[in-house]
This record gives structure tokens, sequence and C-alpha cells, in this order.
């Protein structure tokens, strides 16, 4: 899921923060360089956040494209229940195929 959900205290956090930020924003325009300098600091830091998640969307699409049966459902197929394998091992833990002789 891309977006994710969200609730409505979210929404009122959201905007409880941009009412907080906008009057920074205000001063910055009427020419308060410490309001400008907070301003920017502001946008390079959402900036950033906007590259990382690229990144991280970039990396996991490829991740999903390369690896086959696309991604981790490949190595579910080793994997079997504890109760198969004894009680020594956690449930869902990869263990190896039995080697032909």
């Amino acid at each position: 899921m891309l977006i994710p959900r969200f609730s409505i205290r979210w929404l009122f956090l959201l905007t409880a923060c941009f009412a907080l930020f906008s009057p920074v924003l205000a001063a910055g325009w009427r020419g308060e360089s410490w309001a400008a300098g907070v301003a920017i600091a502001v946008l390079f830091l959402v900036v950033t956040l906007i590259v990382y998640a690229a990144a991280f969307w970039l990396a996991w699409s490829l991740y999903r494209v390369v690896t086959p049966a696309g991604g981790l459902g490949a190595r579910a197929a080793v994997t079997r229940d504890t109760k198969e394998q004894g009680a020594g091992l956690d449930a869902g833990t990869p263990v190896e195929e039995p080697r032909e002789r």
C-alpha cells in the first residue's frame, strides 16, 4: 500500500503544525532574517526527505524486479513449520533442502 491509512487525529496534527509554521513564513516574507533561515531549513528538510523516499522507492522497485518471485516469496518455499522440524527452531525459520547423494 503506497499511501497508508490516516486518522482525523493526524489531519488535526498536520493542520496545527502548518498553523504554527505560517507566522514564521510570514515573518520571513516580511524580511526577518531569522524567519527566512528557519523557512529555508524546513524547506531543505522536506526536500531531503522526499529525495530519500524516492531513492528508497527506486531501490525497492529494482529489488522487486531483479529478485525472482518478486522478493521474499522465493524464500518462503524453503521454510517449514516448527512441528515438522522440532521444537528448537522458530516458526518459519529457513532450512536447507536435503542434498541428493
